[in-house]
């Protein structure tokens, strides 16, 4: 060109045989042109030429995000799971013969005496009748309220 030598490699910007690289560099090595990309610490480059450029921070937050939404769903179906399971037990164990599981004498430290008749004679609660003869009419009663507790 105008009595100058050039050399053009496909490196060299504005001809027709120019290496694109989208998201680097070309340079001449001693293998021929390649492409260097910018930001390898950041990104993953799919192509030779530094092309399908993809962040290694998203794909970590994805992953990290991807794994903890798919705990929570399988700590949500076993919460329910076992909540569902709870309930059945409860209101199989308090029916009508609650009161028939126990097999004998119930004791209290203020000195209440029940003998459980319907346990052991099949009966039910009509035939229930506490013995009364060791109760201390003086002393004043606090009951806690009760509540259910699921079965061990």
């Amino acid at each position: 060109m105008s009595n100058a030598i050039r050399c053009v490699t496909k490196c060299t910007a504005n001809t027709p045989i120019t290496l694109d690289c989208y998201h680097g560099q070309c340079h001449v090595t001693r293998a021929g042109p390649q492409c260097f990309c910018w930001d390898e610490s950041l990104y993953w480059y799919t192509g030779t030429q530094c092309s399908g450029r993809i962040s290694k921070v998203a794909t970590g937050l994805g992953l990290v995000a991807t794994v903890l939404l798919i705990s929570c769903i399988v700590f949500v179906v076993l919460l329910v799971k076992r909540r569902k399971e709870w309930r059945r037990n409860a209101s199989s164990s308090i029916g009508d013969s609650w009161y028939e599981n126990d097999g004998g004498i119930w004791t209290s430290p203020d000195g209440f005496l029940f003998t459980n008749n319907g346990a052991s004679a099949g009966g039910s609660l009509r035939s229930f009748t506490p013995s009364l003869d060791l109760v201390n009419t003086d002393m004043p009663m606090h009951i806690a309220r009760p509540s259910l507790r699921p079965p061990p």
